[in-house]
């Protein structure tokens, strides 16, 4: 994305994204800053680009977050098995002629 005021750029490490850091400045003030969106959430803010990309390659919580992340995929993958399992072994759910 890139506007007259906003920029947004995708950082790669080794050909891994590790994030998106983002650029604003207002129009109205002489206030231009960096920021990202850390692991946890919430926004992070860098008077220089190069700030940014230490903070996203370095974000204490990204391997905690990671995981994290792993494990609700992994779950919700059992969830969908589990209900199709449901699904085809409820009798009123199968067509019978």
């Amino acid at each position: 994305m890139d506007g007259a005021e906003y920029k947004e750029y995708k950082v790669f490490v080794n050909q891994q994204l590790v994030g998106v850091i983002s650029w604003k400045g207002e129009l109205k003030t002489s206030e231009r800053c960096w920021y990202t969106t850390a692991s946890d959430g919430n926004l992070r803010y860098f008077q220089t680009q190069e700030e940014a990309i230490e903070f996203l390659i370095n974000d204490p919580l990204k391997s905690t977050n990671e995981l994290s992340a792993k494990l609700k995929a992994e779950a919700n993958k059992l969830i969908d098995i589990a209900e199709e399992i449901e699904e085809s072994s409820d009798p009123q759910s199968q067509d019978h002629c």
